[in-house]
């Protein structure tokens, strides 16, 4: 039986229906042709994206330009696709059924700074390195995947640096095992996997800078810092603000923390916003425009009618 949301393999186009489902889950801004790439690995891999099987992200990058001889900072959206590792070893398992290949179960290595491998991790910190072997019909295909290359990151206020999320600190050897993983299939799985990544591998994924080549006449710093004198804000404040990053990556469930800190320096309008140089005046900018946002998702996830809703100032609306 077939839904209003039901992909299928004759359609060329989303339909109003799936569209409308689309923009409730974050993805209203992606152009045309990047929804024309989604529909077309959503057929391809037989994945549903309305029971989040596969997802489209959007991702700012930042790019260098030069505009009337002074280089500036632009910030794009890189749309990419990406899927859990369970989604990569269904696309796996019903192209080897539909060839009647043989396909064993992945096996998983772990390495410390030793080089040595093991087949369980038993190590007092992370493992350095996971690799991961996949037999495919014939074929054997390996792939390894570095720690310090793919752990996700967070910013420690009492550290004053950057130190692996959540997961990655609570199960380095899983996360680092599953992008490993996910390498592998792609490897062996080309036709059917190509273009597709997990979440766990784009964790880490850097900001792509690009310049276009021209000498400029004059440089001038784009993100000044803040002024002497500005008031800062205080632990009180940032705590604040850190509740209400849990409180917006809780409500945009496919968010990572890059992307908060994404949001956060295009709100404030500053490239090196961190929380030591963050004044009061931003602390309190941001953390109103992210509350805007959440209050919006969340009427919009609850159905509220646009005439019901609370007054959302145009300059903090998404």
């Amino acid at each position: 039986m077939v839904n209003d949301l039901t992909v299928t393999k004759e359609q060329e186009w989303w339909s109003d229906t799936q569209l409308a489902a689309l923009q409730h889950m974050g993805v209203q801004d992606a152009p045309n042709a990047d929804l024309a790439v989604f529909l077309h690995q959503c057929k391809r891999t037989g994945l549903d994206p309305f029971s989040r099987q596969v997802y489209m992200i959007g991702r700012k990058n930042k790019v260098k330009q030069w505009q009337n001889g002074q280089q500036v900072d632009v910030w794009e959206t890189k749309w990419t696709i990406q899927t859990a590792i369970d989604g990569f070893r269904l696309i796996a398992r019903r192209a080897a059924d539909h060839n009647r290949e043989k396909f064993a179960e992945p096996e998983t290595l772990w390495c410390g700074e030793d080089g040595v491998w093991h087949d369980v991790w038993l190590g007092a910190g992370h493992p350095s390195a996971a690799k991961v072997v996949v037999e495919r019909g014939d074929g054997v295909f390996t792939a390894v995947a570095l720690f310090n290359e793919y752990c996700g990151t967070r910013y420690d206020k009492t550290l004053r640096k950057q130190v692996p999320n959540s997961m990655w600190a609570s199960k380095p050897a899983v996360m680092l095992a599953k992008c490993a993983e996910a390498l592998a299939l792609r490897k062996a799985f080309p036709q059917d996997l190509s273009g597709l990544y997990t979440a766990d591998e784009m964790d880490a994924v850097e900001e792509v800078q690009a310049t276009v080549v021209e000498e400029p006449k004059e440089e001038k710093p784009e993100w000044p810092a803040p002024s002497e004198g500005v008031l800062m804000a205080s632990e009180t404040d940032l705590d604040k603000l850190h509740e209400t990053k849990n409180q917006w990556l809780a409500v945009f469930a496919s968010a990572s923390e890059r992307d908060f800190n994404n949001e956060l320096r295009r709100i404030i309008g500053r490239q090196n916003v961190m929380p030591q140089n963050i004044t009061l005046t931003e602390c309190e900018t941001a953390i109103q425009a992210f509350q805007a946002q959440i209050l919006k998702q969340q009427q919009q996830s609850n159905g509220q009618p646009a005439e019901e809703r609370k007054e959302v100032p145009s300059e903090q609306a998404n």
